[in-house]
């Protein structure tokens, strides 16, 4: 499979696809990071989820794009295994992060809550002070010493460019940062335990455009260490951001590939129809 990769200028011979180029065909493969065979997933007597299967490369983002209710962010709680806390819920099929298998018995949750962060469409610091919400979760999982903490506090707040801005604020409550502020605190804090994968729920979608851009940029940097999957109903966004896209229709990853291709050239005509805008 083919990967993208993002960068700032143009290299070499390649050709810019959004804010990504396709790296030569002889370019390294990257390794699946999220295997998802033969997924089914019910909600009492509704099916939310039909024979979902797809692989998700490493330091790739992966849009999921289609119209609400198609199973998105089903989808995406089944890798963090969010939805064992609806009632009534019962799945069937394999799910795998970083080769561990997710829906067997053998991985605790609280280490695939440390493999897989999560970040959500509103942004939900903890009621507490900005470095306590980054110190938070490494506390949850292990010993943190006071030394370690200090330096994981810049070491985050750097990685989402807030070091600066909140360097002489570490103890103010994180509720009256702003919501942007919020956002990026709440993905420093997924980031904090050093996840594989990054999930990210319509993560913009209580922003405005500014904020919206300055995530996206914020994605485009972390996912030159690390997956990102992304839910959203942007297309726009999905085509800026994203390396590789699949689209969602009542439970059905109907296609799955290449953004380019899938926004360009789509397989399946249900997925053109819906990126030209005919229905959704």
């Amino acid at each position: 499979m083919t990967t993208a990769m993002p960068v700032v200028a143009q290299q070499g011979s390649a050709r810019r696809i959004n804010r990504y180029v396709l790296p030569a065909a002889d370019a390294p493969v990257l390794p699946t990071v999220v295997a998802v065979r033969d997924l089914y997933l019910h909600y009492g007597a509704f099916q939310a989820l039909t024979n979902v299967s797809v692989e998700i490369p490493d330091r790739t983002i992966t849009a999921l794009i289609g119209p609400s209710g198609c199973g998105k962010s089903t989808l995406l709680r089944c890798i963090n295994r969010l939805n064992d806390l609806v009632p009534g819920v019962r799945v069937r099929g394999q799910v795998q992060v970083a080769g561990q298998d997710v829906l067997g018995s053998q991985l605790p949750v609280q280490e695939l809550r440390r493999l897989v962060g999560m970040v959500f469409q509103r942004p939900n610091p903890f009621p507490l002070s900005v470095a306590d919400n980054l110190t938070y979760g490494p506390r949850l999982h292990g010993a943190l010493s006071r030394s370690d903490a200090t330096v994981l506090v810049e070491e985050m707040l750097q990685a989402v460019g807030l070091w600066e801005v909140l360097k002489d604020r570490l103890q103010t409550s994180a509720l009256r940062l702003s919501p942007e502020q919020q956002q990026r605190l709440c993905i420093a804090r997924a980031l904090a335990t050093r996840p594989a994968v990054l999930l990210m729920d319509e993560p913009c979608s209580a922003l405005d455009p500014v904020a919206t851009e300055h995530i996206e940029a914020l994605m485009l940097r972390l996912a030159s260490e690390r997956a990102i999957i992304v839910v959203t109903h942007n297309m726009q966004q999905a085509q800026r951001v994203s390396t590789h896209s699949g689209f969602m229709l009542m439970g059905e990853l109907v296609e799955y590939g290449l953004t380019p291709q899938l926004f360009e050239a789509a397989r399946d005509t249900r997925t053109a129809d819906y990126v030209a805008g005919r229905f959704g």
